[in-house]
């Protein structure tokens, strides 16, 4: 089978080596991979050196086909279409599934590349979400709305009935629109710390506003949820208790618990991904230069059919 390496040091970065295809386990599962995608937490350990040293296969997210269920495998079986999400090693053309890595049947309202696409964003979205603790009728402004995590963001708070603003690029005002935001600023026109409104909660979905930027426009009380992991963050968040304005952040966790809950959502059309482009095995460099760039709309997405 065909996987996609990563080497920082060469100048291509990316090559596509063949390697055997996986063996499993009565307790395992072979999953045949249509498609995958590149997402932001992919490339920060691809640069963090957090790939298998010995084999650098790259990619977390994927959905596919069952080509092999084990004897103990109760809740799936060959030829059921599945997604999900596994720490690494995604980018190939089969993959071995272990009953710890999260997997959900692929919801029939959906094709693979739009479910290769959901679960590190969406399940990322939930997890600062309800850091948040948002209420009904809240007023919630969205820091980077057009990404992954923002869009879906987006969705989710539509579905919990907050009144949601947001700030994105010119280009992309329209689509987070549609998405449901109900007020839209583009950063190039406006300052975040002076948005003419007061906002019960400011989420920053890209980890690059400042706090202080962000606590200029937040209610007496309101709180501040960022996906920046910094040492002043965690610093700042272990102040809370002298603050009126919280401060949240962590490294996202997920759960099956979590997956199966919104993959309900996404059985309903409750929640859709928006992806910017499609790539083929070969073009990984021009997806890794979109993520790279900070500016990716939405979802990359890669065809690792043979």
């Amino acid at each position: 089978m065909k996987a996609i390496t990563y080497n920082k040091k060469s100048k291509k970065k990316f090559d596509i080596i063949e390697l055997p295809k996986p063996k499993a386990s009565e307790k395992q599962m072979i999953v045949k991979v249509v498609k995958s995608t590149l997402n932001s937490g992919d490339v920060v350990r691809m640069k963090m050196g957090l790939l298998d040293r010995k084999l650098p296969v790259t990619g977390s997210e994927f959905s596919g086909t069952v080509i092999y269920a084990g004897s103990e495998i109760s809740n799936f079986k060959v030829g059921d279409d599945v997604y999900g999400y596994k720490p690494k090693s995604v980018h190939a053309e089969f993959i071995r599934v272990n009953n710890s890595d999260l997997l959900c049947r692929k919801p029939s309202n959906i094709s693979h590349c739009e479910a290769a696409a959901l679960p590190n964003g969406m399940l990322s979205a939930l997890y600062f979400l309800k850091k948040a603790k948002i209420s009904r009728g809240q007023k919630v402004l969205i820091n980077g709305a057009s990404g992954s995590v923002g869009t879906y963001m987006l969705q989710m708070l539509k579905y919990l009935g907050a009144e949601i603003h947001a700030v994105c690029g010119s280009q992309n005002v329209a689509m987070v629109k549609d998405l449901g935001a109900e007020v839209v600023f583009d950063y190039n026109q406006v300052n975040l710390k002076n948005l003419p409104h007061s906002y019960d909660v400011v989420l920053d979905a890209v980890g690059k506003a400042s706090i202080s930027d962000m606590a200029n426009i937040l209610m007496p009380h309101g709180r501040i949820v960022t996906v920046a992991f910094t040492f002043g963050i965690i610093w700042r968040q272990l102040l809370n208790v002298f603050y009126a304005k919280k401060l949240y952040a962590g490294i996202a966790k997920y759960t099956k618990e979590d997956f199966k809950s919104l993959n309900m959502l996404v059985e309903n059309d409750l929640i859709k991904p928006f992806i910017q482009a499609e790539f083929d095995k070969q073009q990984m460099n021009e997806a890794f230069n979109i993520v790279s760039s900070g500016r990716k709309r939405g979802n990359i997405v890669l065809n690792l059919a043979s």
